[in-house]
């Protein structure tokens, strides 16, 4: 991001939170910080910060901030690229074929959610996205299996 970008950004986070007068240097090192970021994730890495933040947050508190939406946009990518008509309309995206493989063909049975379950489950017990690339990755080397629903006979266990 441009340097005006990162002093606007600031500014608008500063106006959002309670104010406290911050030093020379400390508005030094988030311009220096924002910088190296993408504009628009650090923007709304800023709305999403916002809801929550009385203070002015801590650069880890906003790193976190962005980092989830950053990971938002990724996975949102991803599914969308992933979309494509099927047999009942949409097809079913593919690391939901990577879970099911994992969870009732892989030995040894791979039991935590994906980073793509993130809303629906305690994201502290979910792989992360490097664990799943990771995963993904085994699952295509050995061909990709696929069986006619990703869903056991059984149901789930």
């Amino acid at each position: 991001m441009k340097e005006n970008e990162a002093r606007d950004l600031l500014g608008m986070l500063r106006a959002a939170t309670t104010q406290y007068p911050l030093d020379d240097e400390t508005v030094g090192f988030w311009i220096d910080g924002l910088a190296v970021m993408d504009a628009d994730t650090a923007t709304k890495a800023v709305m999403a910060g916002i809801r929550t933040w009385e203070h002015f947050p801590p650069w880890a508190s906003f790193s976190e901030a962005y980092r989830m939406v950053k990971r938002q946009g990724e996975q949102t990518t991803r599914e969308t690229e992933a979309v494509t008509e099927g047999k009942w309309g949409y097809e079913t995206p593919e690391w939901v074929w990577v879970w099911s493989w994992a969870r009732f063909h892989r030995d040894p049975a791979e039991d935590r959610p994906f980073p793509q379950q993130a809303d629906f489950v305690d994201t502290t017990t979910a792989m992360t996205t490097g664990e799943y690339e990771i995963l993904r990755e085994e699952w295509i080397a050995i061909g990709r299996p696929k069986k006619e629903t990703p869903l056991p006979a059984g149901g789930i266990r």
